[in-house]
């Protein structure tokens, strides 16, 4: 119940508006709040982790494609002597 006794706002979050960390501060800040009430299910939840796990492992896989990447050429430069 809001301030004025009407109920408050009720709205589905979905994965598109929680991957974003920004986004998923704003919202959740603005439902603590009492703007509206956070509503999601168990098939949300699950998807949302899937999504960041694979974006986890995408950076993940980048980064240490860089390092090795980075190292290789420098162990060229080595065995080439320049």
């Amino acid at each position: 119940m809001t301030a004025a006794g009407a109920s408050a706002l009720r709205a589905v979050v979905d994965t598109s508006t929680l991957v974003s960390p920004r986004l998923r501060r704003a919202l959740q800040q603005r439902a603590q709040l009492g703007t509206f009430e956070a509503v999601w299910s168990p098939w949300i939840v699950a998807e949302l982790n899937r999504v960041l796990v694979w974006r986890w492992l995408a950076w993940i896989i980048h980064e240490h494609f860089c390092l090795i990447s980075s190292a290789t050429s420098s162990c060229i430069f080595i065995l080439l002597g320049r």
